[in-house]
């Protein structure tokens, strides 16, 4: 992936194309790209040579472009050759370069009222409190309800119309702002015919934008109900043309920038796919991904759904803007249950991780299966999605923001302690007949606990154990504890496998858990002073088994006396 020194993080310009002329290059097609630049590139310099290396252009003639501003994270711009993305990187000044993707809105399993085959229901099901399993509850009990916070919702719109969202649109209301980017008939195959047609108003009748906002941030005053940061302002940016299903890279970076640029504590994408395949992207294959990963080490949390392709194919998880430690991936979690004796388990439905890497991803499992939607004149509706668990995570981030101060006080590393606490205070979930932990590449490390991640005074500096597979295999580990508290803390170690799972079971029907030993080298125990930190390493043998081919996965506890316990989930393929 490519990876900037802190001082040359800046403006973004996008949405660059070429004037339409003669392509005198022997008659190739021509590729978008989106090609990072240099701090102080010219990017007429850029667009001029590109056109030069593909003689589509006399010297000195530049290529026309559109700036577009994304403060001091990216410069780019977006341009459309025939020449290679590798002729592009080597040209002076340019970083990177990438082919453009399209996006789409992927098929998710939420539905509305009426839909007996989504699990929706005329009336409320009776359930044991969603926000009681996850820890919201003890938060709002705090009168923590996101309160200073901006939530951003990079999606189909939102209907602000509707009372539990503010019922009104501006700098007075609850969506303070956004835009459409887009207009109501864009259609980014046949652009020539509907070309995009921007304006100022994300309003949406029956967009799932509508229900993430409301999950995230919604009061659900008929209900009687919240959701998980109530008191949070929305943003609401529409990349998808009405009942649209296609969008494109360059469109949602550019919501994403606008989002930053409005102040947005967190931006949601909750149901955007990079590829119609069932095909997971590499690490830095994508500019949308490099964005991502920028914003959060600029203070954004970055929150994706994870997929609903469960029921496809392992590694079905297509979201390239999740790429990289930092930006979440959220799994979907069934908690649908009145009995106190079950457990929470993987929604059937939700997909598989990895990247093509073999890195961890998902990050984190939150409530997706019959979230209540309460749907006013459209009656009510149960839907479920990962789209519905992503929300849940972006109102967590909303709350730990409101915690910190808000926007003005956070500090810009607030966003990546977040995604470390997130994950390492996941709640184990259970999978499968035989009752299993649920594997790490299905569930991430668990299921959010939200009070975990609020009031912990244990951080970790990690990033999830990637062993890979036996060819690549990656067997030592580091990470960090930093004790938050004013008292020494005496930290112990443990290991804890997970369900392993046959790589190709979903081809002939349900997959089925198997145990792969795995051989684990974990530290002495240490205290470490209130204040203080200390580093540790743990290494992994390879996995020995007879035969077959496996993902497998578990987690690393890490337990403080009075200072609770904290985890970090590993995976990897034997074969």
């Amino acid at each position: 992936m490519v990876r900037l020194s802190s001082e040359s993080l800046a403006t973004l310009l996008l949405g660059t194309r070429l004037a339409r002329g003669e392509n005198r290059s022997g008659g190739k097609s021509a590729t978008k790209y989106i090609v990072m630049t240099k701090e102080g590139v010219n990017p007429e310099t850029v667009t001029e040579t590109i056109a030069r290396h593909a003689d589509l252009l006399p010297l000195g003639v530049p290529g026309k472009y559109e700036p577009i501003d994304c403060g001091d994270i990216f410069r780019g711009l977006v341009v459309k050759s025939p020449i290679t993305a590798q002729e592009i990187k080597a040209i002076d000044g340019v970083v990177h370069a990438w082919p453009a993707q399209p996006l789409y809105r992927d098929t998710a399993s939420c539905c509305t009222s009426g839909d007996a085959a989504c699990n929706c229901y005329s009336e409320r099901r009776e359930k044991k409190p969603t926000h009681d399993l996850t820890g919201v509850t003890k938060i709002h009990k705090d009168s923590n309800y996101g309160l200073g916070t901006k939530i951003a919702i990079i999606d189909s719109g939102i209907d602000y119309t509707r009372l539990d969202l503010g019922g009104c649109f501006g700098p007075q209301c609850k969506v303070v702002g956004g835009r459409d980017l887009v207009g109501q008939s864009w259609d980014p195959e046949n652009e020539h015919e509907k070309p995009r047609v921007p304006g100022a108003d994300p309003l949406s009748f029956f967009s799932l934008g509508t229900q993430a906002a409301s999950i995230a941030a919604g009061r659900h005053i008929w209900m009687h109900d919240l959701g998980v940061a109530p008191s949070a302002d929305l943003l609401a940016y529409k990349v998808f043309a009405e009942n649209g299903t296609t969008t494109s890279e360059e469109v949602v970076i550019q919501a994403f920038c606008d989002a930053y640029r409005d102040g947005a504590s967190v931006i949601l994408s909750p149901n955007i796919a990079s590829t119609s395949k069932l095909e997971p992207p590499h690490l830095g294959e994508s500019a949308w991904g490099t964005v991502a990963n920028l914003l959060t080490y600029n203070g954004v949390a970055v929150v994706l759904g994870a997929g609903d392709k469960g029921t496809k194919s392992f590694f079905a998880n297509s979201r390239s803007g999740a790429e990289g430690f930092g930006i979440l991936s959220v799994a979907a979690i069934n908690m649908t249950w009145n009995d106190d004796k079950l457990k929470p388990r993987p929604a059937a439905f939700t997909s598989w991780g990895s990247m093509k890497d073999l890195l961890l991803k998902p990050d984190i499992g939150a409530p997706g299966v019959d979230i209540g939607i309460e749907q006013y004149d459209r009656g009510f509706s149960l839907p479920s999605g990962t789209a519905m668990a992503a929300p849940y995570v972006a109102g967590i981030a909303a709350l730990y923001h409101s915690q910190l101060g808000g926007q003005h006080l956070a500090p810009s590393s607030w966003a990546t302690d977040f995604a470390a606490r997130v994950i390492s205070g996941g709640q184990n979930v259970h999978w499968g007949p035989d009752d299993a932990l649920a594997p790490p590449f299905l569930v991430g490390n668990g299921l959010v606990d939200a009070h975990k991640v609020l009031t912990s005074k244990t951080l970790l500096k990690f990033e999830p154990f990637a062993l890979l597979d036996e060819e690549h295999f990656q067997p030592n580990w580091t990470f960090t504890i930093i004790n938050q508290s004013a008292k020494k803390v005496k930290y112990k170690f443990s290991h804890q496998a997970h369900a392993a799972v046959e790589l190709h079971a979903l081809e002939s029907g349900e997959p089925r858990s198997v145990e792969v030993p795995l051989n684990v080298h974990l530290p002495q125990s240490q205290r470490i002073e209130g204040g203080g930190n200390a580093q540790f390493t743990i290494t992994f043998e390879p996995p020995k088994h007879d035969h077959g081919k496996f993902l497998y996965g578990g987690k690393i506890w890490i337990k403080g006396d009075e200072a609770g316990e904290l985890c970090i989930p590993y995976g990897g393929v034997s074969h």
